[in-house]
């Protein structure tokens, strides 16, 4: 069965390579400026792309990638794109979903989204809220133990694409994972705001806290 074809837009070939390793069930391609990023992208040839806003010549500014996103709607209507920005950059992660961007992830140090974040991403109906992605983008940020961002960092499911078939659960396994994902939402939904999360449960502020511990949500 042939890979799913990646694009990584990205100029410092020390990253790109870290990617590629880390996305090795892709059949990966690398532009390392705008201009043969348009080129790949305008093949149609990729469902999903990473972006790093710093492009040549303007390197140390996301001007090279945010005109290239803002392209994108004509260029590559179908491919969905993930920005990689900087610790620093918030405004700038936020200005490129605005953009069109699928998702912005912010670097903290050497954290990346794994196979299955990647595949379950694009697999998402995302409904266009910007503070939504942002607040998950967030939480992933917050949640991550290792070095490697899952889909449960971000509160997605595994996709069936990353994971093949989809393992059996047994009841209580289902439960917690329904609970889980329900506290989840409720945070989203309220920007993280215990007594109002709690409030939209049905539940005590000690029950939320409580159910926190449990799934180790912070």
């Amino acid at each position: 069965m042939a890979k799913e074809k990646l694009l990584i837009i990205e100029d410092e070939a020390s990253v790109a390579k870290q990617l590629k390793w880390s996305l090795e069930a892709y059949d990966i391609s690398i532009a390392g400026d705008a201009q043969k990023a348009r080129q790949l992208l305008a093949s149609g040839a990729f469902p999903v792309a990473t972006l790093d806003l710093g492009l040549p010549p303007s390197s140390d500014t996301p001007y090279e990638g945010f005109k290239l996103l803002e392209a994108l709607g004509s260029l590559a209507p179908h491919t969905k794109v993930i920005v990689i920005t900087g610790n620093a950059e918030q405004e700038n992660a936020v200005k490129a979903v605005a953009l069109g961007a699928e998702c912005a992830s912010l670097k903290a140090g050497r954290i990346l989204f794994s196979q299955a974040a990647m595949a379950a991403l694009p697999a998402e109906e995302w409904p266009g809220n910007v503070r939504e992605l942002q607040n998950r983008i967030r939480r992933a940020l917050s949640n991550c133990s290792g070095q490697r961002i899952m889909p449960e960092d971000l509160g997605l499911a595994e996709s069936r694409m990353a994971q093949g078939e989809e393992k059996f659960r047994t009841l209580q396994e289902a439960r917690d994972q329904a609970e889980e994902k329900c506290i989840r939402k409720a945070l989203m939904m309220t920007g993280n705001n215990i007594s109002q999360a709690a409030k939209l449960l049905g539940i005590s502020r000690p029950t939320l806290h409580d159910l926190l511990k449990k799934h180790k949500i912070k």
